[in-house]
């Protein structure tokens, strides 16, 4: 649909789509007698619908069969960089299974810290994983699959509500937040579209950055769980959808820089548990910053989130969020202002909607 695509586009101006296998999709598509690929959702069509409306798809690049019996599913960019998904085998069980073993399906690691690890083990609890699609697509109608924009030298800082540490290369390796995917009100907001992203993230001023997250957009966009990498020096960026959340569910978001590049998952613990692993490789250098965010996406005005409930943020080994290096909060003050209430014991917090313009 227009409205969704629109915010991929606001999130970023390389935009992969995925589509979830099913039969019910594919009867759905059949039963339509019109398509114009902008009713309900990117899922719901098929790729010879998607190329009839002009948005060209590409099929998975290569399946991998993985040492402890899963499979990495490969979905190449236009650029020869790879984006990869994860599916451990069957009877998989996170909780039993070595570091070594979670890091081969790109999960968030163990903790150390005695509190997160029980938020780790809740998680990991008959958790179920995403299907991995058969095809991405990488452009959109009016929206090139490549774009190399001047770099941006304005700041993003005024579009974020929520809190960031800081610190040297490698400062960051591993952040997680969860929480409660926002209830959309009214808004008076009504010259351009509404929308918010919410999300995990580590980072380098100008240079990678590696998300994983949920977002809104009206228009009947909804709420979706996605990931997304970007380097905004030359304002380009990888965005995947997965699947659909809906509002009150309980999200817990993780984003692991590597070394050469990131992994994360977005996991809703309301909806079956299911979870979906995801990769990345940038090469270069990250880690100098992690966030726990509220975002007004670039050019939209911000959805009424009304208030966004963090319930627990970790960093690294399972270290509360309030005690990261150089932590500190932003005020959302953009096209749209939020105020940031100060952090509890284990990095939980609110983020109030205040205004619209």
């Amino acid at each position: 649909m227009r409205s969704f695509w629109r915010l991929l586009q606001a999130f970023g101006v390389v935009i992969l789509f995925q589509t979830a296998f099913g039969a019910g999709v594919a009867l759905a598509a059949q039963n339509r007698s019109v398509v114009n690929c902008t009713d309900g959702s990117p899922y719901d069509y098929t790729a010879a619908e998607l190329a009839a409306c002009g948005v060209p798809t590409d099929p998975v690049a290569d399946i991998t069969s993985l040492p402890g019996g899963g499979q990495r599913y490969d979905y190449e960019g236009p650029d020869g960089s790879v984006f990869s998904e994860y599916l451990p085998p069957a009877g998989f069980d996170p909780e039993t299974a070595t570091n070594a073993q979670l890091a081969e399906y790109a999960l968030p690691p163990r903790p150390s810290d005695f509190d997160a690890l029980l938020i780790w083990q809740q998680r990991m609890q008959d958790v179920h994983f995403y299907q991995p699609p058969g095809f991405i697509t990488g452009t959109v109608p009016g929206i090139p699959n490549v774009m190399t924009p001047p770099p941006f030298s304005g700041s993003f800082s005024n579009l974020d509500g929520g809190y960031a540490g800081t610190g040297a290369a490698n400062t960051f390796t591993f952040v997680q937040a969860g929480y409660y995917e926002p209830t959309i009100g009214g808004s008076h907001c009504t010259t351009n579209t509404n929308a918010e992203g919410t999300w995990a993230g580590i980072g380098n001023t100008g240079y990678w950055f590696g998300q994983s997250g949920t977002y809104y957009t009206d228009g009947g966009g909804g709420h979706f769980a996605f990931a997304q990498v970007w380097n905004p020096s030359v304002v380009q960026k990888y965005s995947v959808a997965f699947f659909t959340v809906s509002p009150n569910d309980y999200i817990v978001a993780d984003v692991q820089w590597t070394g050469s590049g990131f992994s994360g998952s977005i996991q809703d613990g309301t909806k079956n548990n299911e979870i979906a692993p995801w990769s990345y490789s940038t090469g270069g250098s990250s880690g100098n910053s992690g966030e726990v965010f509220v975002e007004q996406p670039m050019g939209y005005n911000l959805a009424n989130f009304q208030t966004w409930t963090v319930w627990g943020s970790f960093y690294n080994n399972g270290t509360p969020f309030n005690q990261a290096p150089g932590i500190a909060p932003h005020t959302l003050n953009g096209a749209g202002t939020a105020k940031t209430n100060g952090q509890g014991s284990q990095g939980n917090f609110t983020v109030l909607q205040t205004d619209c313009n």
